[in-house]
């Protein structure tokens, strides 16, 4: 078992959200293996001080979306084993096929959230951050999985 890291890497890669849904974040294994989401943190900063809360859900696609590659890496280094699994940010083709949101939670401006997961993404399918953002605002997020 591999422990892996996908994220944004700070304000420079920020996702821009807005009313629209928008899956800013997604994870999916390589082919023919399965990975576990452990833990998802997402951070996001409205652009008023009365905004609505945002709505952030997590889902599991199994049609893939179009995003700008992010490259998960090993949490530990010194692991010998070689990261199979693929990330992404700020989807341009929103996941699709079958799409079930396991989780959705209002959050008040600002936030920064950690939740703690054990999600089976199997082969074929993709692990998804969707945000909606009551006015335009900016996101950063992390995805902890073991291959």
């Amino acid at each position: 078992m591999l422990n892996i890291v996908a994220t944004t890497g700070g304000d420079a890669n920020k996702v821009s959200v807005s009313s629209t849904p928008k899956t800013v974040a997604s994870i999916k294994p390589a082919s023919g293996r399965s990975l576990n989401v452990r833990s998802v943190h997402i951070g996001g900063v409205s652009a008023t001080s009365t905004d609505a809360p945002w709505l952030v859900e997590f889902i599991v696609a199994t049609t893939p979306g179009t995003f700008t590659s992010v490259t998960p890496v090993k949490r530990n280094t010194e692991d010998g084993d070689t990261v199979a699994s693929s990330a992404g940010r700020n989807a341009s083709g929103e996941p699709g096929g079958t799409v079930v949101v396991i989780r959705e939670e209002r959050l008040p401006y600002p936030f920064s959230r950690t939740w703690q997961l054990d999600v089976k993404v199997k082969n074929g399918s993709e692990f998804g951050v969707r945000v909606t953002a009551p006015t335009s605002s900016n996101c950063n997020w992390t995805i902890e999985a073991v291959e």
